[in-house]
């Protein structure tokens, strides 16, 4: 099947050339486009208290484990220890139950 134009010579190159034109305008833009383009990051207020609170929080934990830590030493080292039996083997049991699943 052939397709046959009843443009003239004259208005097929004009119609050509404008075909040209919006594809290098087009070009152009999306150059323009991609130099205007940078990657950037911006984080929200409510994701930076969210994230102080959290390094807050961690630090206080960790405050926390640190002063047990101590406590439990210095009752090791004077004697004055004394092991909860049912807590540690709930805590044996919990342990190899989480395992085991």
């Amino acid at each position: 099947m052939k397709i046959h134009t009843m443009l003239s010579g004259a208005k097929t190159s004009s119609l050509t050339k404008e075909l040209q034109q919006d594809r290098e305008k087009a070009k152009g833009s999306h150059k323009a486009q991609a130099e205007n383009k940078a990657d950037r990051v911006s984080i929200s207020s409510d994701s930076r208290e969210v994230m102080e609170t959290r390094q807050t929080n961690s630090r206080t934990v960790g405050d926390l484990r640190s002063e047990r830590i101590e406590k439990l030493k210095y009752q090791i080292q004077s004697g004055t220890y004394t092991p909860d039996p049912e807590r540690i083997a709930k805590a044996m049991f919990s342990a190899h139950r989480d395992s085991m699943i």
